[in-house]
């Protein structure tokens, strides 16, 4: 479990440090009108991550609740009650939609987006190709967590100091032949 748990620390690190280096490489190539919807998408795909995170966390410790008590009514406290909450499908799909929400009306002011009809009844949002630009780069700093999850993935896990290497191992070796 406490490899998992780094793991996790390690998914969240670095999708932070994703988010602040494509937010730099941004800011220098574009200026901040490029550097802060990276960011904010970023900073989404963080949350969401997190939100996986106790998605996961709370469907691992309800089964395993469930099989110590197989017959019984599972009776959860209210804290993990929130966490199953917030870690819900239902949930990610609503921070995302809102996500989205929040960026066109940033981008369109109090008035908000315009929608003109399109061939067979749908409607379309009609974007400037400056705000195309800002969307698709809010939505490359949300990809950073997907980039992170390949790259954490393909990394192997850091090993453990071997006694041989003196981590740590020496107080062990020592306490299993009986000495100091």
């Amino acid at each position: 479990m406490a490899e998992y748990g780094q793991l996790k620390g390690r998914l969240l690190v670095t999708t932070a440090l994703l988010t602040l280096a494509g937010s730099g490489v941004a800011a220098l190539a574009s200026g901040a009108d490029a550097a802060v919807p990276f960011a904010l998408g970023g900073a989404a795909g963080l949350l969401y991550q997190m939100l996986l995170q106790l998605g996961a966390d709370a469907a691992v410790a309800g089964a395993a609740t469930a099989a110590v008590r197989s017959g019984d009514e599972l009776k959860q406290g209210p804290r993990r009650r929130a966490l199953e909450a917030l870690g819900s499908p239902a949930v990610r799909l609503g921070l995302l939609a809102g996500s989205a929400v929040v960026a066109a009306l940033l981008l369109h002011g109090a008035a908000g987006p315009t929608m003109a009809p399109v061939e067979n009844g749908l409607l379309a949002l009609q974007l400037s190709a400056a705000d195309a630009w800002q969307l698709g780069l809010g939505l490359c700093g949300f990809m950073m967590n997907k980039v992170a999850i390949v790259g954490v993935g393909l990394t192997p896990p850091p090993r453990r100091p071997s006694p041989s290497q003196g981590g740590g191992g020496q107080e062990v070796a020592a306490a299993e032949r009986g000495g100091p």
